[in-house]
């Protein structure tokens, strides 16, 4: 399985950028899921109230909701994010591509596509990543404004052909 971490700052296009690669990668033939770090404190899915929220303030270690179009599982961490290798054993088999948006990781098997709303911004978030991180491209914002920013191409998702390029990278 493919790993591509998303990652920028805040309204920088990382949400779009995800989008548009699981739009191509899928047409590609791939079977793409997506992660979300949230930082919220406090976020549950669970909204008061309803059943699940129930099971959860009784104590449930994990708890299930079956829908007629949609699977949700939910564990406790004990108010720490989980690492990858803890989620690997949850994500469905034949997974070709996890897109992560917001998991800042290093690796040089993980593809680091860099959003940002300025070349300023992509210098600070490249030189922020952990030594051994692999970014492949700056893309969001930067993207429609810019070729290259420190060595990287920019690449803007809603083109065709950047968007394809992207693709590519990002599958190494």
């Amino acid at each position: 399985m493919r790993l591509v971490a998303v990652i920028g700052t805040k309204k920088s296009g990382k949400t779009t950028v995800v989008e548009r690669m699981l739009a191509e990668l899928r047409s590609r033939g791939l079977r793409v899921g997506t992660l979300k770090l949230i930082h919220h404190e406090g976020f549950t899915i669970h909204s008061e109230g309803r059943d699940t929220a129930r099971h959860w303030e009784a104590g449930a270690d994990f708890s299930v909701a079956l829908a007629p179009g949609e699977t949700t599982l939910v564990r406790r961490t004990g108010g720490q994010h989980e690492g990858l290798a803890d989620i690997e054993g949850i994500l469905p088999t034949g997974t070709d591509v996890l897109l992560a948006e917001g998991l800042v990781t290093g690796g040089p098997d993980v593809r680091t596509v860099v959003c940002s709303r300025t070349p300023d911004e992509t210098r600070v978030l490249i030189a922020s990543l952990p030594p051994d991180s692999n970014p492949v491209a700056a893309s969001g914002l930067v993207g429609a404004s810019e070729e290259a920013v420190e060595g990287l191409l920019a690449l803007d998702v809603t083109d065709g052909q950047d968007l394809r390029r992207l693709a590519d990278l990002a599958l190494g």
